[in-house]
């Protein structure tokens, strides 16, 4: 087994076993970044969480990805997506039941709809590209979103 997939899979182990924190906070980052982006921004938003996962650089659970310093905007403080959309889910709210279910999609290894992405941004939200843009490889754009791999 390769050091990627015993990351998942400590990853989903830890979700299942010890607590859902992790798990929940990741399918309530995939509900606040991508609910307006449909399945396929969920999906995609799954992956790069996932991806990052395995890339360590962000952290080695699920819990520390998503909550990285300046990583997803829901979790700035400034953060409408923060009170709005995060703090209203229900536990049993749709979107968050589907957001969950393809987490675990992707922590199985499914194929991801955006490769080894592990940054995105919605052009329209921003006045110009982030910095990071420059020698990443584009990946494609799902929903609003525009998603990349090899930042360094």
């Amino acid at each position: 087994m390769d050091e990627r997939a015993a990351r998942r899979r400590q990853a989903q182990a830890m979700s299942d076993q010890v607590s859902s924190y992790g798990f929940e906070t990741a399918a309530r980052t995939i509900c606040a970044e991508a609910e307006s982006d449909g399945e396929a921004g969920m999906r995609a938003v799954a992956a790069v969480i996932v991806n990052r996962l395995d890339d360590g650089r962000w952290g080695d659970t699920l819990l520390k990805v998503c909550l990285a310093p300046a990583q997803f905007s829901c979790w700035n403080t400034t953060s409408k997506a923060r009170t709005d959309i995060i703090a209203a889910l229900d536990d049993f709210d749709a979107t968050l039941c589907k957001a969950r279910a393809y987490l675990s999609d992707a922590l199985d290894g499914h194929q991801s709809p955006v490769g080894a992405a592990t940054h995105y941004y919605n052009p329209s939200a921003v006045k110009e590209p982030p910095a990071w843009v420059k020698g990443a490889k584009l990946e494609g754009k799902v929903g609003s979103q525009i998603f990349f791999s090899g930042v360094k």
